[in-house]
């Protein structure tokens, strides 16, 4: 049996160096702001009752499925690493943002602190600096929320306040897709 992808819209810290001092804490406070529910297991758990009013749904008829069945919405906490983890697909193709043409790069995952020089213009940065068009981010703790389409959700501004208030670092999101 073939493995269906999964497709995930990503929260993480603009700093990618912060982290949580405790982790159950932070666990703790996301449920109360109602974003996640019932603990599965370390670290990942049930859509809560204020999801749908925390991540906003786009188009007329998405595909959202709540609830503690097997093919329900989960949120996980990746991390926290020791260090800055770099999390893209493997077929994700970013822009330069000098020149913004399109590099081919031959290895995505790992190497956020290599510089790549555009094959184009010469200019050259921090792969992690590339414009990744909301398919990559940079950070020690990710929240990933499953089966979100690319584009088809977006964390709500009041969820990115929360998330600023808890931990005083600003927020932002990608999408990806795993497998």
């Amino acid at each position: 049996m073939v493995k269906k992808p999964n497709r995930f819209l990503v929260l993480y810290p603009t700093n990618p160096k912060w982290a949580p001092d405790d982790l159950a804490a932070f666990a703790e406070q996301l449920r109360q702001t109602g974003l996640t529910g019932k603990n599965h297991r370390p670290g990942l758990f049930s859509a809560g009752p204020a999801y749908l009013e925390l991540i906003v749904y786009l188009g007329c008829s998405p595909q959202i499925a709540l609830g503690e069945t097997e093919t329900a919405t989960t949120i996980r906490l990746n991390g926290p690493f020791d260090k800055p983890e770099f999390m893209t697909a493997a077929n994700v193709r970013p822009r330069c943002r000098s020149c913004r043409q399109t590099l081919d790069l031959e290895k995505t995952l790992g190497w956020a602190d290599e510089t790549v020089t555009c094959f184009h213009c010469n200019t050259s940065s921090y792969a992690s600096k590339l414009d990744w068009r909301r398919k990559a981010g940079i950070a020690r703790l990710f929240i990933e929320i499953s089966n979100v389409f690319e584009s088809e959700a977006v964390p709500s501004d009041s969820l990115l306040e929360k998330l600023e208030h808890l931990t005083g670092q600003t927020w932002d999101y990608f999408y990806w897709r795993d497998g």
